[in-house]
C-alpha cells in the first residue's frame, strides 16, 4: 500500500502535467500564432533587461550597471530587473522572446498546482481543490499579469507561501522552515519589494492565528516560522542589500503619497471583479473611461480584468457563512477584507493611513497590485464552499444550488431587461472625458455589461441546475469544474495580449537611422529622448489596437525598447532612477535648451505638432509618416566624454543654480561639486581632447590628451558605487555637473578607466548563496537514528541510570 506521502507526491505530480496541458490550451491564441507576450512592460522592462542579463553572464561578466534608462541605474539595485532570479538561466537557453514566454506559461501551473496542495492539505476534496486552483489561476488579476512578469512570478508564490505556512501549524518542522524561506525570497527575487512584505506578514499572521496540528505548540509553530522568514531575509539579501544601498541616492524617497495611488482600483471596477470584462474597453474609448469615468491618471489600467466571477463569490459566501466558525475562514475573510480596502487605494483613507504611518510602505506604489490577495482568499474560500456543498446529501444542498440557480436566473433577466444598458447611460454624471465620445462610450460600456452578465448568468444556472441533479457529488463537482473553467476561458483569455515575432524582430526605423549616421554599436554612441505627450494612432490598419500601441511604442523608441539595438533612452523608466537625473528632466524647455545636450543626449523624438509648435523643422532627421513623428538632432550636442574646466560649488542647490546661469558655459565648463579647489586652466585655452575608447559592461574607458588641469566628464549618471583610476592610480569620482561624472586629470595623456562595483555586492550574494544552502539542507529528508525501546542499550552505550 501506498503512503499517503507518495499518494499525495503522486497527486501533485497529476494535477502539475494537468495544469501544463491546461495553460496550453488557455493560451492556444498565442501558441497557435507563434506569437510573444507583448504588452507594456514585456517590452519595456523584461525583455531588454533580461537580453542585457543574458547577454553579459554569456560573456563571464555580472551586470551591476544598467546604462539604457535616465542616464544609466544600478542594474540589480532597480529591483524590478530580477536580477538573481534562477528563472533568468531561461535567457540563456533559449532566444529572448521565447525565453521570456516559457517564463511567462511555466507561472500558471506552478500557481495551480501550488493551490490544489494547499487546498488538499486542509483536507479539501480533489473537486474542490481544481476548482479553486482554476478560480486563482484563471482569475482576470493573474492573466492580466502576462505584460507584467515579476508580478506574475511574485504571484504564482503565493499558493506555496499558504502551503509552507500550513506545514508549519501543522507539523513545525525544519523542512517547512526551509521551504518557506526559500518561497518567500523568490517573490523578492522576483522584484516584488512589496509581495515579498505583505507575503512574510501573511505568513506571520496566519502561523500567529491559525489553528495547530496534534502535539504542535504555538511557539513552536512561531520559532518555526520565524526561522524560515529569517531564511528568506538571508537568501534575499544579495537583492535587499542591492536595492536599500542606492535607495537614499534615488528619486523614490521623493515620491508622493498620490504618485503612489495612481493605479487605485476604483469602485466601479467591482462591475469588472463580479460580470465580466466591463471597463476595459478596446482603444480609443480605452482612455476616455480611464480617465474620464475613473479618474486615472494614465490612459490605461494596470489590470484589464479583475475578474473573479459570481459564482466563485456565490461559493465564497457558501463558505462564509457554513464555515463562519472556523480559525482558517475567519482568516481567509479578514484577508479579503483588508487587501480589498487596500487595493482601493485613493479612494478610502485606509491607504493613505498606512503610506503615513508605516515609512517602510512609502517604498511601494499602486494600490491595485494587491487584487492579487483579494483573488488568492475568495478563491481558496470559494473552494471551501464548494467542498461544503460537495459534502453534502442531495436534500442538505437543494436549497443553496436553488439559490445559485434562483441568482443566475435574476441577473440574466436584469440583462435582457437592458438593465445594463441603463446603468451605463447613469453614469453620465460621474464622466468627466471629452463629450463628443461618451455616447459610444455609454453603449459599449451597456453592451458589455448586458453579455458578460447574461453569460456569467448562465454559468450560475448551470451550476445550479448540476447541483440539483440527483447524481453523485464527484460527479456535480467535475461538472462545475468544467462550467468554472469555461466561464473564466471566456471572460479572461481576451485580457493578455500577443504579438506577432516579426512586430519585435526588426530594429525600429529611427535605430536604423541612427546606425546609418553614428555606426554601431550605438551603445556608448547614441542616446535619444522621447517627448511626453506624444500624440500617437491608436488603430492603425492590418493591426489590432494592442499591436498598434506597441509599434508605436516602438517606433518613437520608448524607454527601453530599443535597448536590445544598443540604444541608450534618457527617458526614466525603472525606478533606480537618480534623484540627481530627475532634477534635470523636471523642467522640458531647460531640458531641450540645455541639460539634455549637456547630458549627452543628441537625439529626440517628437510628434509633427511639437515640431512645428517649437520650431524644429531644420532638426528633423527622418519621420515616420504612419505615426506622424519625427528623429531630431540636436543643434548643440555634447560628446558623451569632454575636457572641461572646473567651476567648483558646495553643494547640489548651488550646482543646479550655476548650472542654469547664463554664466555657465557648457562644454567649456563644468560644475563640479569639489571637497577643495580644483586647478583651472587659463581662461579661454581649451583644455585638451578625450577619446571614449571602450564602453563595456560596469566599465568605460578614455584616453585624454588634457593642454592643462581640467575635469574629464562622463555624461552618465552619478552613484556612488562608481571608481576610477587615472593611469591605473585610484582617483576620486566627482560629481559634475549635478548628476553626471568626472574625474580631474592633470596636464598630458592619460588614460582613464570608470568601474562600477557596489560596496558589498559580493558578499551580499555570498549570504544568499549560503542561506539558500541551508535551505536545502533543511529541506533534505535526513534519516532519523532509531530510539532504542526501554531498557534496550545501543551498542557502543553504557547503559542509562535511573
Amino acid at each position: 500500500m501506498s503512503s499517503p506521502l507518495s499518494t499525495r507526491a503522486r497527486e501533485g505530480l497529476l494535477i502539475l502535467g494537468a495544469s501544463v496541458l491546461g495553460t496550453l490550451l488557455f493560451f492556444h491564441r498565442l501558441l497557435a500564432s507563434g506569437g510573444v507576450f507583448c504588452d507594456r512592460d514585456m517590452l519595456r522592462v523584461y525583455a531588454p533587461t533580461r537580453e542585457y542579463w543574458a547577454t553579459c553572464v554569456s560573456q563571464g561578466a555580472w551586470p551591476s550597471w544598467y546604462p539604457f534608462n535616465a542616464l544609466g541605474q544600478p542594474f540589480a539595485g532597480a529591483t524590478v530587473t530580477g536580477a538573481f532570479h534562477p528563472a533568468n538561466v531561461l535567457m540563456l537557453l533559449f532566444d529572448g522572446p521565447v525565453a521570456l514566454t516559457v517564463m511567462v506559461l511555466a507561472c500558471y501551473p506552478l500557481a495551480a498546482t501550488g493551490m490544489y496542495l494547499f487546498l488538499r492539505a486542509r483536507r479539501a476534496r480533489i473537486e474542490a481543490s481544481v476548482l479553486g486552483a482554476l478560480a486563482f489561476t484563471l482569475s482576470g488579476y493573474l492573466v492580466s499579469l502576462t505584460s507584467n512578469l515579476l508580478y506574475l512570478q511574485a504571484a504564482a508564490m503565493l499558493p506555496w507561501l499558504l502551503l509552507f505556512s500550513d506545514a508549519v501549524l501543522t507539523r513545525a518542522s525544519r523542512a517547512a522552515a526551509g521551504a518557506l524561506g526559500v518561497t518567500l525570497a523568490l517573490v523578492l527575487l522576483a522584484g516584488d519589494p512589496q509581495g515579498f512584505t505583505v507575503g512574510g506578514a501573511t505568513v506571520a499572521l496566519v502561523v500567529l492565528l491559525g489553528p495547530l496540528g496534534e502535539g504542535v505548540s504555538r511557539r513552536r509553530a512561531v520559532l518555526v516560522a520565524g526561522a524560515g522568514l529569517l531564511l528568506a531575509v538571508v537568501v534575499s539579501t544579495a537583492q535587499l542589500w542591492a536595492s536599500a544601498s542606492v535607495l537614499p541616492e534615488t528619486f523614490a524617497q521623493r515620491r508622493t503619497a498620490e504618485a503612489a495611488q495612481l493605479w487605485s482600483v476604483h469602485p466601479l471596477r467591482v462591475l469588472d471583479l463580479v460580470v465580466g470584462n466591463v471597463l476595459a474597453l478596446e482603444p480609443p474609448l480605452r482612455g476616455a473611461v480611464a480617465q474620464g469615468l475613473l479618474g486615472l491618471g494614465t490612459t490605461d489600467f494596470w489590470a484589464r480584468s479583475l475578474y473573479v466571477g459570481l459564482p466563485v463569490l456565490f461559493l465564497a459566501g457558501v463558505a462564509a457563512w457554513a464555515r463562519r466558525r472556523e480559525r482558517w475562514v475567519q482568516l481567509a475573510l479578514g484577508f479579503v477584507g483588508l487587501a480589498g480596502l487596500l487595493m482601493l487605494g485613493r479612494h478610502t483613507p485606509l491607504y493613505g493611513w498606512v503610506y503615513e504611518l508605516l515609512p517602510p510602505w512609502r517604498a511601494f506604489r499602486y494600490p491595485e497590485k494587491l487584487t492579487v490577495h483579494a483573488a488568492f482568499w475568495l478563491a481558496v474560500l470559494a473552494a471551501w464552499g464548494a467542498d461544503v456543498l460537495l459534502e453534502r446529501t442531495w436534500d442538505e444542498r437543494r436549497r443553496t444550488a436553488w439559490g445559485l440557480l434562483a441568482t443566475g436566473v435574476g441577473v440574466l433577466l436584469l440583462a435582457m431587461t437592458g438593465t445594463g444598458l441603463w446603468l451605463a447611460e447613469s453614469l453620465r454624471g460621474l464622466y468627466a472625458g471629452p463629450a463628443e465620445v461618451w455616447r459610444e462610450v455609454a453603449r459599449q460600456l451597456g453592451e458589455r455589461l448586458t453579455v458578460e452578465a447574461a453569460c456569467m448568468a448562465v454559468t450560475c444556472i448551470a451550476m445550479g441546475g448540476v447541483a440539483l441533479l440527483r447524481v453523485h457529488s464527484q460527479r456535480v463537482g467535475v461538472a462545475w469544474v468544467a462550467l468554472l473553467a469555461a466561464d473564466l476561458g471566456r471572460a479572461t483569455e481576451p485580457a493578455y495580449v500577443s504579438c506577432a515575432r516579426s512586430l519585435l524582430d526588426a530594429p525600429p526605423p529611427f535605430v536604423e537611422t541612427l546606425q546609418q549616421r553614428v555606426g554601431e554599436p550605438l551603445q556608448g554612441r547614441a542616446r535619444v529622448f522621447t517627448a511626453a505627450g506624444i500624440a500617437l494612432p491608436e488603430t492603425m490598419e492590418g493591426l489590432t489596437p494592442d499591436e498598434t500601441q506597441v509599434a508605436g511604442a516602438r517606433v518613437v523608441l520608448a524607454a527601453d525598447s530599443a535597448a536590445s539595438w544598443g540604444l541608450e533612452s534618457a527617458n526614466w523608466y525603472l525606478p533606480a532612477l537618480s534623484a540627481r537625473v530627475a532634477d534635470l528632466l523636471k523642467d522640458p524647455q531647460q531640458w531641450w535648451n540645455r541639460f539634455g545636450p549637456l547630458a549627452g543626449v543628441g537625439y529626440f523624438v517628437a510628434d509633427e505638432q511639437q515640431v512645428k509648435a517649437r520650431g524644429l523643422q531644420s532638426t528633423v532627421l527622418a519621420t515616420s509618416e504612419p505615426f506622424r513623428v519625427a528623429l531630431l538632432a540636436h543643434p548643440r550636442p555634447l560628446s558623451r566624454v569632454y575636457l572641461a574646466a572646473p567651476r567648483c560649488v558646495a553643494s547640489a542647490e548651488e550646482g543646479l543654480a550655476l548650472l542654469s546661469s547664463p554664466g555657465f558655459v557648457p562644454g567649456l565648463q563644468a560644475v563640479v561639486e569639489c571637497h577643495e579647489p580644483l586647478p583651472v586652466p587659463p581662461e579661454g585655452e581649451p583644455p585638451g581632447q578625450a577619446q571614449l575608447e571602450r564602453y563595456g559592461v560596469d566599465e568605460v574607458e578614455v584616453t585624454v590628451r588634457a593642454k592643462h588641469p581640467a575635469v574629464l566628464v562622463l555624461s552618465d549618471a552619478y552613484f556612488s558605487g562608481w571608481s576610477a583610476t587615472v593611469d591605473d592610480v585610484p582617483t576620486e569620482v566627482l560629481v559634475a555637473n549635478h548628476a553626471l561624472r568626472a574625474v580631474a586629470v592633470p596636464p598630458g595623456a592619460h588614460r582613464v578607466v570608470w568601474r562600477y562595483s557596489p560596496p558589498g555586492e559580493g558578499v551580499s550574494m555570498a549570504v544568499s548563496g549560503l542561506g539558500f544552502l541551508v535551505c536545502l539542507l533543511l529541506m533534505v529528508p535526513w534519516p532519523r537514528r532509531p530510539r532504542p525501546a526501554p531498557g534496550v542499550t545501543l551498542p557502543g552505550r553504557s547503559p542509562t541510570p535511573h
